[in-house]
């Protein structure tokens, strides 16, 4: 089944297959501005209304999925739905800013579409605004960019229990539009309107490498190959694979410096690792 949403706003359900309107389109107007994702395996479909409530649609009867969420006050911006379907993660503003379209504090919710409950207590962010969520392929990790006026971070946090997986890192000069974990949850990306792409570890939040430049616009897609080697980003000017191979991304590193990491780069990018030359036949520390 293939879902398309437009601008009125109307849901429609296809048969990849046949190519074929499954059933009437679903007329969405009363939403006004809805913001809304679909599950991965395409199953699901969660839509926020204005009132902060989220509801869920059967994306193969078109029927409504259970009862409406409810528990954010304002409306949700952020959506992210597991794998499976089993775990939706929400994100919006719990209190607005005296600023317009600031945030005074950002809240992250992840609910039990079974039971229809939040699994863990509401997750407060005071002073950010929540600007991209994301859940990990296992179910276990969520994660999410946020921002202020002088702050932009990366946030993870355990779905168990809602503890933060390690500290926050500094993510981008410019909004986030994009982030997605890799299939084995391994790798973590966002895409920003600073026209780059960061790589994350998926397990610890720590950056993997500098920001990947190649773009001259605003970097609005994502999408990992299935064995976690290739990662698609997508511009209105491009679209670019990068190979993700520890062979190439070593091999493209060495080139672009022409040096080793210093000590302190390592302890940054490669944290878990003990020290070591990976760039034979350059210097160990860069130029004086």
């Amino acid at each position: 089944v293939l879902s398309s949403f437009d601008q009125r706003p109307t849901l429609r359900r296809w048969d990849v297959t046949s190519g074929q309107l499954l059933g009437s389109p679903l007329d969405l107007s009363e939403y006004k501005s809805p913001h809304w994702d679909l599950s991965p395996a395409g199953q699901i479909f969660a839509l926020g209304r204005t009132d902060g409530s989220v509801d869920l649609w059967d994306v193969a009867t078109g029927q409504p999925h259970g009862p409406p969420l409810t528990g954010h006050q304002l409306p949700v911006s952020e959506f992210a739905l597991s794998a499976d379907g089993a775990i939706l993660v929400t994100g919006g503003c719990r209190q607005e800013d005296i600023v317009p379209l600031l945030c005074a504090e950002g809240e992250i919710r992840i609910w039990d579409l079974t039971s229809g409950r939040s699994l863990v207590e509401p997750i407060l962010l005071e002073g950010l605004s929540i600007g991209a969520v994301a859940i990990s392929p296992d179910g276990a990790t969520v994660a999410a960019w946020a921002r202020a006026p002088q702050r932009r971070l990366i946030i993870l946090w355990e779905v168990a229990t809602g503890l933060p997986v390690g500290p926050p890192h500094a993510a981008h000069t410019s909004d986030v539009n994009k982030l997605v974990f890799s299939p084995s949850g391994k790798l973590l990306a966002s895409a920003s309107d600073d026209y780059t792409v960061i790589l994350w570890d998926g397990e610890t939040g720590q950056p993997l490498s500098p920001p990947l430049s190649g773009h001259g616009s605003a970097v609005y897609g994502l999408a990992f190959s299935p064995d976690d080697q290739t990662l698609a980003s997508a511009s209105q000017d491009a679209i670019i694979l990068w190979d993700l191979s520890l062979e190439s991304w070593q091999d493209h590193a060495c080139q672009r410096a022409n040096r080793n990491l210093t000590p302190a780069e390592w302890a940054t990018y490669l944290p878990a690792q003990p020290y070591r030359a990976t760039c034979p036949g350059v210097p160990s520390e860069p130029p004086s």
